[in-house]
């Protein structure tokens, strides 16, 4: 049985800010299924955390971007500041030859807006906002009204290496502190598949709002639907930001444009639900993520990445019931008719069973549950850490919901993937981003695949020298 890891990278907050990457090599066993945390503390009080998750390497990579500046935040509040959003990428080459890069920044509509050429030599890293990016591409001019007229684009990353790729979106909130979140990247090495992909967490109203974004990794104009259901399986009506309330909207994704569709969170009681992405037949299914965050009384206090998911039928995550952590689950059917989800809780060496035994979960056709775990199985005790293993005799779609209650108040929720029982992977992971110091610290999460494995974690600066834990 798989269990689970944690190893902390952290550094005296005098010592500056260290980042670089990590990397994890199998010694026996499978491959482990990997996420990092992490957090940042500004002026003693821990604002934000961020899932990062281990990626393979790839030579064609598109990401999501987002930079506007003086941004009114979602749902307005009379009096509220604006917020200023980042969004930029970490790069790893974790291979023995430099990379060759071209950078191609492109609008909504998947027009090229510019582009510029660098070099990362082996082993080395960098992380640059999309403003930033002409110091790692001395030819990439960003237009200067980018921030102000157009705000959202997608970066192509093309490499004559594979290299880890991973989108990083920063927004300053009217406290000024920095909420960071990850978001996916769409490999565009891989062909775009057919088949539907799921949301299995959205919020609205109380502060909340989703974003849904998808992404045209083709030459060819891709259509379809996004549906939303609630808890029972019933038709989810939500409000659009600028646009009309619906509980099903349709897509068309310009060939290399993007579609972004936010929810305006207006509601007084939030609404929560899953989201089923259903492409049009014969036409290419996009690259998918979410964003979800919530305002109160207009300070923007969370932001957290969703990945848009394809059924499984039995995966494990990670649970922190320490200190002011906890760990929730969302669940989603993905066709009709109920189907019964078993959870079973077991201590970290994922063998010996925790709790009061299994766990039965019963979803309705279409249907969602988010809940804590200790809500789900009983008996689990205070500062509990752990692995859940979540199976079914059908697929449905699932992600990890983290929680932490920090100093102030504040509710901070960090969303990613689980590790999936059944896939196996041989491809080295690697995590793209990681920091350490000025506040900063990184958590890793490892989780055996299916059986017992030996790994070793390997962290590297910028220029590929490897780093003390």
């Amino acid at each position: 049985m798989g269990g689970a890891s944690t190893i902390s990278f952290s550094r005296p907050a005098s010592a500056g800010t260290q980042t670089g990457y990590a990397t994890v090599t199998v010694q026996a066993g499978r491959v482990p299924s990997g996420t990092a945390v992490f957090r940042l503390e500004q002026e003693g009080v821990v604002v934000s955390e961020a899932g990062v998750p281990a990626v393979s390497a790839t030579r064609s990579a598109r990401l999501f971007m987002d930079y506007g500046l003086k941004v009114n935040s979602v749902p307005p509040a009379p009096g509220a500041a604006t917020v200023d959003v980042y969004t930029g990428l970490a790069v790893a080459n974790p291979g023995t030859a430099s990379a060759s890069m071209v950078l191609t920044l492109r609008d909504m509509q998947g027009r090229i807006l510019t582009s510029g050429r660098g070099t990362l030599a082996s082993g080395a890293h960098f992380a640059r906002f999309l403003h930033q990016l002409q110091e790692v591409a001395p030819d990439f001019r960003l237009p200067s009204d980018f921030p102000t007229a157009l705000r959202f684009g997608t970066l192509d990353v093309a490499s004559s290496q594979p290299l880890s790729v991973l989108g990083l979106r920063m927004t300053v909130n009217q406290r000024a502190n920095l909420l960071f979140t990850s978001l996916p990247v769409a490999d565009l090495e891989t062909a775009p598949g057919k088949a539907p992909l799921y949301f299995p967490q959205l919020a609205d109203g109380d502060g909340y709002t989703t974003t849904f974004i998808l992404i045209n990794g083709t030459e060819n104009e891709e259509n379809g639907w996004v549906r939303f259901y609630d808890d029972e399986g019933v038709p989810l009506s939500l409000a659009i930001a600028g646009g009309a309330s619906a509980s099903a909207f349709r897509y068309s994704v310009p060939p290399n444009g993007i579609f972004r569709l936010q929810t305006d969170g207006s509601r007084t009681a939030a609404q929560v639900g899953s989201a089923q992405l259903l492409p049009d037949a014969g036409t290419a299914t996009p690259a998918a993520a979410g964003l979800f965050s919530r305002s109160i009384r207009g300070i923007l206090q969370t932001e957290s990445g969703i990945a848009a998911t394809t059924p499984i039928q039995r995966a494990r995550m990670y649970i922190d019931l320490s200190g002011s952590h906890d760990s929730g689950l969302a669940l989603a059917q993905t066709k009709g008719g109920s189907q019964a989800v078993t959870l079973r809780a077991y201590l970290a060496d994922g063998k010996t069973e925790a709790g009061s035994g299994p766990a039965t979960v019963t979803l309705a056709g279409n249907g969602h549950k988010a809940a804590f775990v200790r809500q789900l199985v009983q008996g689990l005790p205070s500062g509990f850490r752990g692995v859940l293993d979540i199976s079914s005799s059908s697929p449905f779609a699932a992600l990890t919901l983290r929680s932490l209650q920090n100093s102030r108040g504040d509710f901070l929720l960090t969303a990613f993937p689980l590790a999936d029982q059944e896939r196996v992977t041989t491809a080295m992971p690697v995590f793209p981003q990681i920091a350490a110091g000025g506040g900063y610290l990184t958590e890793f999460l490892l989780l055996s695949q299916g059986a017992e494995s030996t790994s070793v974690l390997s962290l590297f600066d910028d220029k590929g020298v490897p780093l003390p834990f």
